[in-house]
């Protein structure tokens, strides 16, 4: 059996979605069909893609979230080169890729690692959670566990638990860095671990439950729900901390904090002070993603399904509405993030399509828009192949052209 991807050029028809049971049934044109779970040959490779061996294995792509892969990607989807499904249906959090390993975590809470080039079942653990982000280095996959709220490290070629910490995390995605795991508390604290024991380097207090964190070199920045922001030395030493209603999301960019919020602002903040540069307004009451970063401009999606560019100055570039059928929020189950690469943004829209827009552009067009149906976060892009989490399938690989 097999199916293609459909490549919508030009505005999209309205659609009819019917959703029951987990499946989807698509009136029109569906992309994947809900019967296809067999894998596409590739042309050259057959079931077997080139190497996928890209420094990109944590969710926002780097540790500053900047979500962005410095790569030359395409926008076109070409063939569908592999599909894995299991008995659970449903991928909620963005799939981690690190040394041509996939790592997704299912329904069933089973955190499962694939080989990202063939789609094979390398192992299989019932310890994650499957509505939290998780991450990996090259030799950890770091998830938090099911019925309480600790972090767990697993052998990426293995599964093999190699430690547990007892320090309990917020549903922010722990942060491998250097030597050190970045954790989040509940309670209103920040951990540093050890990436190889788990031991606890150190534990700090924060201002209140911090919803994610961004590290560079200078340290940590974590956005602190309901209260603001807060940067912090790998050491543990407070720097400063700067009031912002309502923050969401984090990401930096040379010397600049971007945060996002739920009041609908973007806020951009010096690096070194905390001191407000700009704030941008958008018409929302709400963004919902985390701030990505190509060149010179950051991209944010709002409540309403917009996409807004700004520039590092905090001026508006432009805006593309991705509800292109009133189809309105689908809640929180979906992340709509922006994934990028040199080339493109590639956006998961309100009309079950992800866009692909230039970045680069006066006024966007998307140049290729795909039906994805019941996706759940926007592709994960390496070059020639995107991978695609679903609401009712697990992961499948798409080569791009």
């Amino acid at each position: 059996m097999g199916g293609d991807f459909c490549v919508v050029n030009g505005p999209p028809t309205r659609r009819q979605l019917l959703v029951a049971a987990g499946s989807a049934v698509v009136a029109g044109c569906t992309g994947f069909r809900a019967d296809d779970t067999a894998s596409l040959p590739d042309d050259e490779d057959g079931t077997t893609l080139e190497s996928v061996d890209v420094d990109a294995p944590r969710p926002r792509v780097d540790a500053r979230n900047s979500g962005h892969v410095p790569i030359e990607s395409g926008a076109n989807p070409d063939r569908l080169a592999w599909s894995h499904d299991d008995s659970s249906t449903g991928v909620y959090v963005e799939p981690v890729l690190s040394d041509e390993r996939l790592f997704y975590i299912n329904n069933n809470r089973e955190t499962v690692a694939l080989d990202a080039r063939s789609g094979e079942l390398l192992w299989s653990e019932h310890d994650g959670n499957a509505f939290y982000p998780f991450a990996a280095d090259e030799q950890h996959v770091y998830t938090r566990t099911t019925g309480d709220t600790f972090l767990v490290a697993r052998d990426v070629e293995t599964g093999d638990a190699v430690w547990r910490s007892d320090v309990a995390i917020t549903e922010t995605a722990p942060i491998p860095y250097d030597d050190s795991v970045y954790v989040g508390g509940h309670r209103g604290t920040l951990a540093s671990l050890s990436s190889e024991s788990g031991e606890e380097e150190w534990i700090v207090e924060v201002a209140g439950s911090i919803g994610q964190l961004a590290v560079d070199d200078s340290g940590v920045v974590a956005a602190v729900s309901g209260e603001g922001v807060e940067r912090i030395t790998h050491e543990g030493d407070a720097v400063w901390f700067r009031s912002v209603t309502d923050p969401i999301a984090v990401t930096l960019y040379r010397d600049l904090v971007v945060v996002a919020t739920r009041n609908g602002t973007v806020v951009g903040l010096e690096g070194d002070t905390g001191d407000e540069r700009w704030r941008y307004e958008t018409d929302a009451d709400s963004v919902l993603s985390t701030p990505t970063i190509v060149g010179d401009q950051i991209h944010v999606v709002d409540r309403d399904g917009v996409v807004h560019a700004v520039t590092v100055e905090g001026e508006q570039a432009w805006t593309w509405d991705t509800d292109t059928d009133g189809r309105g929020w689908n809640g929180e189950l979906h992340n709509y993030e922006i994934a990028a690469t040199n080339d493109w943004l590639y956006v998961l829209g309100f009309d079950e399509h992800v866009h692909v827009l230039d970045p680069d552009a006066d006024s966007p067009e998307p140049v290729s828009r795909w039906d994805v149906g019941l996706a759940t976060a926007p592709p994960l892009v390496v070059g020639d192949v995107a991978y695609l989490s679903h609401g009712s399938a697990a992961v499948r690989a798409v080569t791009l052209e």
